[in-house]
């Protein structure tokens, strides 16, 4: 049985990392649902890529967007109290729940692992980024990273383990997956929250209404993102394309990246203007936007930081990543869909072809 500690959620980004040791198997099927800009906005690479994988090998039949959900509501993919995991899968700070001492709302679980996992003798304490009881812990826990040791405090254990529990107590049957919520927590509101995450998650498309107004409302509060006042009003009127948004969103967690342009502003044509015959800008379909600085520094071809970040969008995952890139650097013409030309020496561009 588990214990919902952490209440809420907190949406953010931590690094954009990997485990080298983790694959997301292909085994997956078509039932899986596809990442919504949601998802891979809010989900950390690393714990998408765990989600998706602890599925495929534990459970096929539970979507990953449910496991995901879970996460998000227990620790918000063990990012809660600055948590951040490490390429090992170990999570630090540790997370530790409240002492389950029957106070009002928690229940009373005496020690049962001597305070091995969450440091309390007397109490029980729900553990990790899945917020596993030290009990339960002991009955399903496992090691799925590979370093001899079963560990509630590491991702890739937790997360596989939070699989196997929620496949043991009905999700190995598809339309049993709301039950084996109610097993991971006795709670109507919290399955109801679950299935709620989930379905913003993995709804099927980029573009589902409710993945694009949580991430408008995730990049207009966000104060790493200075935009104009023509662009604010083009994200709040659901003119910019939600791979747009899910891309600003993920590079702001390391940078403070100023807007020059989205859909307002913009010329129809590419290179200026508005006649007959032209070549449509993707900005005029709402799928461009252009980076006028980075950090404060405006984009120049000494920009160091500017040039990296340009780099990383050759490895964003292909349902993000941009079809046209246009930078101050020759040398990054190699990369599918880059280009340098004169009109971009002073900023970024990002350009994603096909319909919203």
């Amino acid at each position: 049985m588990f214990m919902k500690v952490f209440a809420g959620a907190i949406m953010g980004l931590v690094a954009l990392t990997a485990l080298p040791v983790l694959l997301i198997s292909a085994t997956a099927g078509a039932s899986q649902p596809t990442p919504t800009a949601a998802a891979f906005s809010d989900i950390p690479p690393t714990y998408l890529a765990l989600y998706r994988d602890a599925t495929a090998r534990r459970c096929p039949t539970l979507p990953w967007s449910v496991l995901a959900a879970i996460g998000k509501i227990e620790s918000d993919h063990g990012r809660i109290g600055g948590a951040r995991v490490h390429g090992d899968g170990t999570v630090h700070p540790r997370i530790v729940g409240v002492a389950l001492d029957g106070s009002p709302g928690v229940a009373r679980i005496l020690d049962t692992d001597r305070g091995r996992h969450d440091g309390d003798t007397v109490y029980d304490r729900a553990v990790g980024p899945m917020q596993f009881i030290p009990g339960t812990w002991s009955a399903y826990g496992l090691d799925a990273s590979g370093d001899g040791v079963a560990d509630p405090h590491n991702a890739i254990d937790a997360i596989h383990a939070a699989a196997v529990y929620l496949c043991v107590n009905g999700a190995d049957d598809a339309d049993q997956v709301s039950e084996a919520i109610l097993a991971y927590n006795r709670s109507a509101v919290y399955r109801d929250r679950v299935l709620e995450i989930a379905s913003a998650y993995g709804e099927g498309s980029l573009g589902t209404s409710a993945a694009s107004r949580t991430l408008i409302a995730m990049v207009l509060a966000n104060p790493h993102l200075e935009i104009y006042a023509a662009g604010r009003d083009d994200i709040a009127a659901g003119r910019v394309d939600a791979r747009v948004l899910a891309v600003l969103q993920m590079l702001s967690e390391h940078h403070t990246l100023t807007i020059s342009s989205l859909k307002t502003g913009h010329s129809r044509c590419v290179g200026g203007g508005n006649y007959p015959g032209c070549r449509v800008s993707h900005h005029w379909h709402g799928r461009g936007v252009d980076i006028a600085a980075v950090d404060g520094r405006a984009i120049s071809a000494s920009h160091v930081d500017a040039r990296a970040l340009a780099v990383s969008f050759a490895s964003l995952p292909p349902e993000l990543r941009p079809a046209e890139v246009g930078t101050p650097w020759r040398q990054l013409t190699g990369f599918t869909g880059f280009f340098s030309d004169r009109d971009h020496l002073t900023h970024l561009h990002l350009g994603w072809a096909g319909d919203r």
